[in-house]
C-alpha cells in the first residue's frame, strides 16, 4: 500500500470535496487573467520566477537555507550566469508524503538501509549549469554515530549517493559535485548495515568445510591473463554439498612464480580489439564454469592508461550485470599525500564506483594503523567519501608479518617465532646454588627487544637482527588481534570484508569463530591465548616443573631444588594458552651440592658446679614472617585481575612493599594489598616475594571484564604509524660543513644535528632567509649525509620583544615558518626536532612552563610539516632530565613526558627526542638508588644516568600506547678536561671526572648498547668540534671528539672503529 492510500491527508481531502473543485475554477480564471499580464513587453513571468533566485558569482558564491545548509559554486566550476535558489521540506513531511506530489515518489522509494536523518533539500538552478560545487549541510543533532553518515540524491527515478565527507570537528557533512542538475533534491542519511559479504581468497579447487556458515563468497585464485586476452586457469570449484557459496575468482596478472606481467594488461587496454577479445574470454569463463561473477586483480599498469582502464571495468560490468552478474576490483593500498588526501594511483575510485560491485582495498600492512582513531580509520573515513560504503571491501591478511627493513613478509605464526631460541640464565652462570632463585628468559638474542604488546593495535610484536645484522619487526597476527581491525572496520558499515589466507593452515584456530561472528557485527573481545611453556627435567629426564608465563614477558622464575644436579630448562611457544607448544630452546644448569660445614672444635671447659635448677620459662612463639612483594620496576600498574586485559586500578614505585594475599592458579600473578588497603593484582615479573611462591595459596580470580561500549566520537587526528627508520648514527656539529661532513662519512656515520634558530630565519613575519642553510644542505647531501633541523627560538618581533629564548605569542607564525621551511627543503631535510629542552625556563622564557602548551606547538607543527613534506620524520622536542620540579624553573624530565602524552603527543611525532645524558657515569649501568660513586658527585639519581633515560622514556611510551616509535637521542655525550689545559666549566665538574679513553670507552658503548636495545633511533652524538668553534674554555667543547685544530681525540678514533 502506498503512503497516499493509506492516509492521504487532510489537503487532498480538502481538493478532492466540492469546496475544493469550486476553489480550482476560480483559480483557473485568475490564470487566464495573469496570462495577459505574463506575455512580453512586462516580462512579469521572469520577475515573478526568478524572485527567489540568487545570482551566483563574484558577488555571492552561496545560498544558504535557514539552517545553515549552504549551496555553492566553485570559481573554477562557473561558466556563464547562473541563479540559484535553496529550499527545505521537513524530514517528517516529506516521509509522510504531505511535502507535495513531486515528492510522493521519492518518499515511497526510499531504500530501508536509509535512515533519513535531515531536511529534504532542493537546490533548483536557472541558466549555465556549473562544473563545480559544493553542499554542506550541518549534521543534524540525533546523526550519531557520524561513522554511518552519508548524502543521497533523488534523480526522479531512484536515490543516488552522492560523495561526501564528514567533518567531525565542524560537524558538517560536505558533498563536492562535479555534474551538477538544473534541479536536485538531496538528504543526510544513515547506512544501515546490509548483510556483509566475507571473502576468502581459495588456493585450490576444493572449497573447505570449515568454511561453510563463515565465508559466504570465495575467490579461487586460479584465473591468469595470457597473450591476447586470453583467460588460463578456468576451473569448476567444488564447494560440497549443501554449501551457498558464491564463486568469483580472482582474475590477475600475478603469475604463479611470483612475476607480475602488467605489459599484458598494457597491451590488452591499449587496443580495442584486445580489450572486447578480453571482455568475451571473461564472460565464457564465467559462462562455462558457473561463476557468480569475476574478481579483476591487475598490478603495476601503466598510469597513463587510467582512463582506459576505466572504461575498460564499464563495459566489463555492463556485460556481467546482463547476466546477472557481479563484478569487484581490487586496487592498490592509495598513497597518503596529505592529512586527508591520498593517491590511487591508475585507478580512478570515483569512475570504477560507478560500475563495479565491489571495490576491494589492501588494509594498511603497519599494524600501528590499527589503534582509534590512526591512520586506518584515516583510510576508511577517504574511502566512504570517494565511492558508496556498500561497495568497499577491506582485505585482511591472517597471517603474522614480519617487516625486514620496510619489505614485508607474510609468515605463519611458527615461522614468525623461529627467531626465540635463545634460553639463557641470567648473569650467564653455568652452576647455580640449590633454593637459589634463578631467572631463565627467552629472547631471539641480541638486538631483540623481547615480545612487547601494543595496547593500542592489541598486538604482540617484537625486533631482532638476523645473522646478517639486518633488522626485522615482527608482528604476531591471532584471533585476539584480527578481532581488533574487525570492530574497528565494523563501525563503517561496510559492504563487508575480504581475507587472504583465512583458510590456510597456519592460523590461530579461533580466528575462523571470530570471523563468524563479522557477520553479526558483535564481534567478541578474545583473551590473550599467547604464552610460553616452561618445562625442568632432572637428569633422568623427569619433569620437575612445568609453568606458564605471558608471551610479553617471557621470563621464569625459578627456585632451584634442594637436590644437586644437571637441570635442563625448556621454552616452549603455545597459541592456546599452553593446550599445545611448540619447543624454542633450552638451557642447561648445574645446581651444586652445597659445602658440609665443618663444625668448629669448641674449648674444654673446667669443671663447674652444678647450678641450682631454675623453672624453664616458657618459649616465646616465633612471629611469622609476612609475605611480602617488593616492587622493582619503576612504576607498576595495580590490576582488578591477573591479566592485562583487566582495569588499571592504581600504581606503585619502585621499592614499595606490598602485602601477598594470594596468586592466580598460574603462578605469575600475585593478589596483594596496595599501599592504600585496596586489594589488587600484580605481574609476578616485576616484584621480589620473600616466600617461596609454593607457600602462597591461590586466590579466586575474578571474571574477565566485558568492555563496556564505546561512545561514538567525531573524528580525532590520527597518531601517526612508527616510521621504521631503524637504528643509526648521528653528530652534531657546528660551522666548516664541508669538513663536518667529510668527517662523519669518516665516522661511518650518516646523520648530521643542525640546531635552527627561527629568529635568523625570518627577520620580519613573511621574509624568509634560507640561504645559509641551503649550502649546509646541500653540502651534507652531496657527501651522503642526511640533516635533522633542530629549530627553536622564536623571533622578537614574534614574541612582543620579550627576553630570552621562548615560545611565539601567536604560535601560528611558528606553524607558518615551519610549513614554508619543510616545503623549501622538501625531499632534502630528512627530520625535524620541534624546540629543544622545553621543560627549562631558559628555554622557554616568558610564558609558564607547560607541557601541554609545547604540545600545540607541536601540533600545528607537525600538520604543517606533514602538509608541505609527507615524508619527513617529525620527532618531538627532547626535554632535559632534571631532577628539578618546582614547575617554575624546571619540569622533572620524566613527569614532562607523560604531561606531554595526556596533551596528546603520540598523534603528532614520528619519533620521540631525548637527551640522555651521561654525566660521568657508564652508559649500560642502571641507576637503583644510593651514592653510586662516594668519592664524586652527580650519581644519585636517575637522571643522572643514561640508560635510566632511555628506559624510563620508552616505558612512558608503552604505557600510552606509543610503543612501536623509536626513541631518537638528539643529544648526548660525556665530557672531559682531559688533555685540554683547562679545568671543569661551573655545573659541569663531573667533566674533570673521566678521561680521554674514558669518554672514548663510554660513548661506544652507549651506541653499541642502543643499538641491541633495540628502541632507539637515530643517536646523535653531542658534539662533534665545539672545541675548534668555541674555543677550550667553553664547557660545550669538553664534549667534543676532535680537538681545536681537528686532530682526533680518542673518541673520534674509537668511534670510527666501531663496528657498525
Amino acid at each position: 500500500m502506498s503512503i497516499e492510500e493509506a492516509n492521504p491527508g487532510p489537503r487532498r481531502r480538502f481538493w478532492r470535496g466540492p469546496a475544493g473543485g469550486l476553489l480550482i475554477n476560480l483559480i483557473l480564471i485568475a490564470a487566464i487573467v495573469l496570462s495577459v499580464l505574463w506575455l512580453p513587453p512586462l516580462s512579469l513571468s521572469k520577475r515573478l520566477l526568478e524572485g527567489d533566485y540568487v545570482t551566483l558569482g563574484e558577488e555571492a558564491w552561496s545560498v544558504t537555507d535557514a539552517d545553515g545548509t549552504q549551496f555553492t559554486v566553485l570559481p573554477e566550476g562557473l561558466r556563464g550566469s547562473v541563479k540559484a535558489k535553496l529550499t527545505s521540506v521537513p524530514r517528517a513531511s516529506f516521509l509522510e508524503g504531505t511535502a507535495g506530489e513531486d515528492l510522493i515518489a521519492a518518499a515511497e522509494s526510499k531504500p530501508s538501509y536509509l535512515d533519513i536523518k535531515s531536511p529534504l533539500y532542493r537546490i533548483s538552478l536557472r541558466g549555465e549549469l556549473p562544473t563545480a560545487a559544493l553542499i554542506s549541510i550541518p549534521i543534524p543533532n540525533d546523526a550519531q554515530p557520524y561513522e554511518i553518515l552519508d548524502m543521497y540524491a533523488w534523480s526522479g527515478a531512484g536515490w543516488q549517493w552522492l560523495p561526501s565527507q564528514v567533518i567531525g570537528q565542524e560537524d558538517v557533512i560536505i558533498a563536492e559535485l562535479d555534474n551538477v542538475p538544473e534541479q536536485m533534491d538531496f538528504v543526510v542519511a544513515q547506512t544501515l548495515l546490509l548483510p556483509p559479504v566475507v571473502s576468502a581468497d581459495l588456493t585450490g579447487t576444493v572449497a573447505p568445510d570449515e568454511a561453510s556458515g563463515i565465508v559466504s563468497e570465495l575467490n579461487p585464485r586460479l584465473l591468469t591473463l595470457g597473450d591476447g586476452g586470453q583467460i588460463i586457469g578456468a576451473a569448476s570449484i567444488d564447494i560440497g554439498p549443501g554449501s551457498s557459496f558464491a564463486i568469483v575468482p580472482i582474475l590477475s596478472d600475478l603469475m604463479p612464480d611470483g612475476t607480475i606481467r602488467n605489459d599484458l594488461v598494457d597491451n590488452v587496454l591499449a587496443d580495442d580489439a584486445a580489450q572486447q577479445a578480453h571482455i568475451d574470454a571473461i564472460l565464457n569463463a564465467v559462462s562455462t564454469y558457473g561463476y557468480q561473477g569475476i574478481e579483476v586483480d591487475y598490478r603495476a599498469i601503466d598510469l597513463g592508461l587510467r582512463d582506459r582502464f576505466s572504461a575498460f571495468v564499464s563495459q566489463l560490468a555492463d556485460r556481467l550485470h546482463e547476466q546477472g552478474k557481479i563484478l569487484n576490483v581490487r586496487v592498490e593500498l592509495p598513497r597518503q599525500v596529505s592529512f586527508d588526501q591520498w593517491d590511487t594511483g591508475v585507478f580512478d575510485w570515483r569512475r570504477l564506483g560507478q560500475s563495479v560491485d565491489g571495490i576491494k582495498v589492501p588494509g594498511i600492512l603497519d599494524p600501528q594503523a590499527y589503534v582509534q582513531d590512526g591512520k586506518m580509520d584515516q583510510l576508511v573515513r577517504w574511502a566512504i567519501s570517494q565511492v558508496s560504503r556498500q561497495q568497499v571491501q577491506f582485505v585482511l591478511s591472517t597471517r603474522s608479518i614480519d617487516f625486514r627493513g620496510n619489505n614485508p613478509s607474510f609468515v605463519t605464526y611458527v615461522e614468525a617465532m623461529e627467531p626465540f631460541t635463545d634460553v639463557s640464565v641470567e648473569g650467564a652462570r653455568e652452576i647455580v646454588d640449590v633454593e637459589e632463585r634463578v631467572v631463565f628468559s627467552l629472547s631471539a638474542g641480541p638486538g631483540s627487544t623481547g615480545i612487547m604488546y601494543d595496547e593500542g593495535a592489541q598486538i604482540y610484536w617484537f625486533r631482532y637482527q638476523d645473522d646478517k645484522n639486518e633488522e626485522h619487526t615482527v608482528w604476531l597476527e591471532n584471533s585476539a588481534s584480527i578481532a581488533h581491525k574487525l570492530r574497528l572496520l565494523a563501525r563503517y558499515n561496510l559492504r563487508g570484508i575480504a581475507f587472504d589466507h583465512l583458510l590456510d593452515e597456519g592460523n590461530d584456530e579461533q580466528v575462523l569463530e571470530v570471523v563468524r561472528q563479522f557477520h553479526t557485527q558483535t564481534i567478541p573481545t578474545i583473551p590473550d591465548q599467547f604464552a610460553v611453556v616452561w618445562t625442568v627435567m632432572d637428569w633422568t629426564g623427569g619433569r620437575v616443573d612445568n609453568l606458564t608465563t605471558p608471551l610479553s614477558d617471557p621470563r621464569l622464575v625459578w627456585v632451584a631444588p634442594g637436590v644437586a644436579g644437571e637441570y635442563t630448562v625448556v621454552a616452549a611457544l603455545s597459541s592456546d594458552g599452553g593446550k599445545t607448544a611448540v619447543v624454542q630452546g633450552q638451557a642447561m644448569v648445574e645446581v651444586g651440592q652445597p659445602p658440609t660445614p665443618t663444625p668448629t672444635p669448641e674449648p674444654t671447659k673446667e669443671a663447674q658446679p652444678t647450678p641450682t635448677p631454675e623453672p624453664t620459662p616458657t618459649p616465646e612463639a616465633v612471629a611469622k614472617t609476612d609475605s611480602e612483594a617488593t616492587v622493582t620496576n619503576n612504576v607498576l600498574n595495580l590490576r582488578a585481575g591477573p591479566g592485562t586485559n583487566y582495569a588499571v586500578v592504581g600504581q606503585v614505585q619502585r621499592n614499595d612493599v606490598l602485602k601477598i594475599l594470594g596468586k592466580n592458579p598460574e603462578g605469575t600473578w600475585v593478589k596483594i594489598a596496595a599501599p592504600d588497603g585496596a586489594e589488587a593484582w600484580v605481574i609476578l615479573t616485576y616484584v621480589d616475594v620473600n616466600v617461596p611462591l609454593a607457600d602462597v595459596s591461590v586466590a579466586e580470580v575474578p571474571a574477565v571484564p566485558t568492555p563496556a561500549p564505546q561512545p561514538t566520537r567525531a573524528a580525532q587526528p590520527a597518531a601517526p604509524a612508527p616510521r621504521n627508520t631503524g637504528f643509526g648514527y648521528g653528530v652534531q656539529a657546528h660551522e666548516d660543513t664541508a669538513r663536518v661532513t667529510q668527517a662523519i662519512n669518516d665516522l661511518g656515520f650518516g646523520w648530521l644535528k643542525q640546531q635552527v634558530r627561527w629568529e635568523h630565519n625570518e627577520g620580519r613575519k613573511g621574509e624568509y632567509g634560507f640561504g645559509g642553510l641551503d649550502n649546509l644542505v646541500n653540502t651534507a647531501r652531496g657527501g651522503g649525509v642526511k640533516v635533522l633541523f633542530s629549530v627553536l627560538a622564536a623571533p622578537g618581533w614574534a614574541r612582543s620583544g620579550k627576553s630570552g629564548i621562548g615560545p611565539p605569542d601567536n604560535y601560528q607564525d611558528f606553524y607558518d615558518f615551519m610549513g614554508a621551511m619543510a616545503a623549501h627543503f622538501k625531499g632534502r631535510v630528512g627530520a625535524y626536532e620541534i624546540w629543544n629542552e622545553q621543560n627549562l625556563k631558559r628555554e622557554w622564557e616568558g610564558a609558564p612552563l607547560s607541557a601541554s602548551d609545547y604540545v600545540r606547538l607541536l601540533k600545528g607543527a607537525y600538520q604543517a610539516i606533514k602538509a608541505a613534506d609527507p615524508n619527513a620524520v617529525v620527532v618531538s622536542g627532547a626535554p632535559t632530565p632534571t631532577g628539578i620540579n618546582d614547575g617554575s624553573w624546571a619540569i622533572d624530565d620524566r613527569s614532562y613526558l607523560q604531561q606531554m602524552y595526556n596533551a596528546g603527543l603520540k598523534y603528532y611525532c614520528d619519533a620521540v627526542g631525548a637527551h640522555p645524558s651521561g654525566y660521568a657515569n657508564p652508559p649500560d649501568v642502571y641507576y637503583t638508588g644510593g651514592d653510586f660513586d662516594p668519592g664524586r658527585g652527580y650519581d644519585d639519581h636517575p637522571s643522572f644516568f643514561f640508560r635510566n633515560t632511555m628506559e624510563d622514556y620508552y616505558r612512558i611510551m608503552a604505557a600510552n600506547g606509543d610503543g612501536g616509535k623509536r626513541i631518537w637521542a638528539t643529544e648526548f655525550g660525556w665530557p672531559t678536561t682531559s688533555g685540554m689545559g683547562v679545568s671543569a666549566s661551573s655545573g659541569y665538574e663531573f667533566a674533570a671526572d673521566i678521561n680521554e679513553q674514558q669518554q672514548a670507552d663510554y660513548i661506544v658503548r652507549a651506541y653499541t648498547w642502543s643499538r641491541n636495545w633495540g628502541h632507539a633511533g637515530v643517536m646523535f652524538l653531542w658534539n662533534l668540534n665545539f672545541w675548534p668553534v668555541a674555543g677550550s674554555a667553553n664547557e660545550m667543547a669538553k664534549y667534543g671528539i676532535v680537538r681545536g685544530d681537528w686532530s682526533p681525540r680518542p673518541a673520534y678514533t674509537a668511534l670510527k672503529n666501531m663496528p657498525k
